[in-house]
């Protein structure tokens, strides 16, 4: 069974392009939220992606970001279900904050060496990262 690492990394120099996208990329987390609220219940994510994905990238957002914010929102209304189920929610609209970014690895970034590749509204672009010693057994291979 394949594992997935989740691992934080602190990019160097890094303009306003990294922040329009978190910006753009919380406004479709937003609108597709919107959308399942509306229709009153928790929807899967390919059921969401066939309504919103034209307007998700009208947002100047690329094809696989639209389908991680579509599956990253029906996550979100499908646990909000399971806490209705035991009486610890009522059905509400939730708001995302601008904090983060889902990325996929080789399709929305890559990383080789000292550099991050992120594909940003304004195309691709190479960042230089810090490598937390915690983090460097993932890169190395020691860790498998």
């Amino acid at each position: 069974m394949q594992q997935v690492k989740t691992i934080p990394l602190k990019l160097y120099n890094y303009g306003g392009e990294l922040n329009d996208l978190v910006q753009s990329y919380t406004s479709g987390m937003n609108y597709v939220s919107t959308v399942v609220y509306e229709h009153g219940k928790p929807m899967g994510s390919d059921k969401i992606q066939k309504r919103v994905y034209q307007d998700v990238r009208n947002l100047g957002l690329l094809s696989q970001m639209t389908c991680n914010i579509c599956r990253q929102v029906a996550g979100t209304y499908k646990t909000l279900q399971e806490q209705i189920k035991i009486d610890r929610a009522e059905w509400q609209e939730i708001r995302y904050r601008p904090t983060n970014v889902t990325f996929s690895y080789r399709r929305d970034f890559t990383i080789a060496k000292e550099w991050v590749s992120i594909t940003t509204l304004d195309g691709r672009k190479k960042y230089p990262f810090h490598m937390y010693s915690s983090a460097e057994q993932y890169f190395d291979g020691s860790w498998e």
